[in-house]
């Protein structure tokens, strides 16, 4: 018989984005006792943001061990995908057919969200619960949270972002910028507010390059758009021209219209029509190759390697460490809950080092001077210079 490295103990998930939360799912089929400790005050907090490409080959895969995947595929839409120049002009274009339909779907965030927490036991996640600190008492962890009482776990998994608070407690590496300076913006009622631009999505995903710069938008299930805009900047330039502070709608569309002068109208036309704009500072974890794991804590997803978004696997990569870590913790193969980590976490270097490189090949690709048939060469490969 298997021994269960996770029978009687308590595991805290710190963080409940869709890593956290879909190897909650995955454990909790296995017979863990897990609880998810999120930030946000309630389930209805995480109401923006984009649309997620789940890869059949590595996201869909953890979907489909928290027995989701089905769910999953009637909430997911084959995206068509085109490549426009900055004059409006379309480049390329790609359709799905039925054999590849369910390759690279896109959900949205909300979606996904809900579709995650439904699967979850009843008080799995406890919400308003902002992470600060931890300590070790008689062989267990204490989790200390602002405002709030104390828990305990016998194993926590730090899945709680980028600006995660449970790494220092793993790992001493640090955020680096990445060089690329970037926004994003959500357009409601795209078919009256900007036709042209709305036109030109087609109710799928858009890519445009040009100067050196990225569009990229992409169409939520409600037919609202979501776009992320960058460019390579110095950190110091971006703290002279004040872009590393929120700025008003009106500077940013200002920003925007000085920025892109020579963009066609009916990108401006889009940008007068967001609401509100976030910046964003991307940036790179450095990865440790191995560490000598004493303790049973971990890291999964942007906590454990965060990277640009450029290459589109950052969230495929964090489903990954669900299902490998859930696998390791279950399967009867490891003596302990360190051996359990040190295995997953050497398998993860391997797989999330290779996704970082191709990030970064990517990242400059995009914001060179290359046509997008050379970026799609070297980003993809020559056989797969295509949308």
């Amino acid at each position: 018989m298997k021994h269960s490295l996770i029978s009687g103990k308590q595991i805290a998930i710190v963080g409940g984005g869709p890593v956290g939360l879909t190897l909650a799912s995955i454990l909790q089929q296995r017979g863990a006792n897990v609880t998810v400790y999120e930030r946000d005050p309630n389930s209805d907090a995480r109401n923006g943001g984009g649309t997620l490409d789940v890869h059949a080959e590595d996201g869909q895969k953890a979907l489909a061990a928290a027995g989701l995947l089905a769910q999953f595929r009637k909430l997911a839409r084959p995206t068509a995908e085109r490549i426009a120049d900055k004059n409006g002009v379309i480049e390329q274009e790609e359709t799905p057919d039925e054999t590849t339909a369910y390759d690279r779907p896109e959900i949205d965030r909300t979606d996904l969200h809900r579709l995650l927490l439904g699967s979850l036991a009843p008080s799995t996640v406890i919400w308003n619960q902002n992470f600060q600190a931890l300590e070790e008492q008689d062989g267990r962890f204490i989790l200390q949270f602002a405002g709030q009482p104390d828990q305990v776990a016998d194993l926590v998994i730090g899945a709680s972002g980028g600006r995660s608070k449970v790494r220092p407690y793993v790992t001493a590496a640090e955020p680096e910028y990445s060089g690329t300076f970037g926004m994003q913006g959500e357009i409601l009622n795209p078919q009256i507010q900007c036709p042209a631009f709305c036109a030109l999505v087609n109710g799928g995903n858009l890519l445009v390059r040009g100067e050196r710069k990225l569009l990229f938008a992409h169409t939520k299930a409600d037919g609202a758009l979501h776009y992320y805009l960058s460019f390579r900047q110095p950190a110091d330039e971006l703290v002279q021209r004040g872009l590393t502070t929120p700025q008003s709608t009106s500077s940013t569309i200002a920003f925007l219209a000085e920025e892109l002068a020579t963009w066609a109208p009916l990108y401006h036309e889009a940008f007068r029509a967001t609401t509100a704009f976030d910046f964003l500072l991307t940036h790179r974890l450095p990865l440790v190759p191995s560490r000598e794991v004493t303790r049973p804590i971990t890291l999964v997803g942007d906590a454990a390697h965060l990277m640009p978004p450029f290459a589109g696997i950052g969230v495929n990569i964090g489903l990954v460490d669900a299902l490998n870590l859930a696998e390791n913790l279950t399967n009867g193969q490891f003596v302990s809950l360190e051996a359990a980590i040190q295995a997953y976490e050497h398998t993860m270097y391997s797989y999330a080092h290779e996704a970082q490189e191709m990030t970064a090949i990517a990242e400059l690709a995009i914001h060179s001077n290359m046509s997008n048939a050379e970026m799609l060469a070297v980003t993809r490969g020559p056989e797969h210079a295509t949308i």
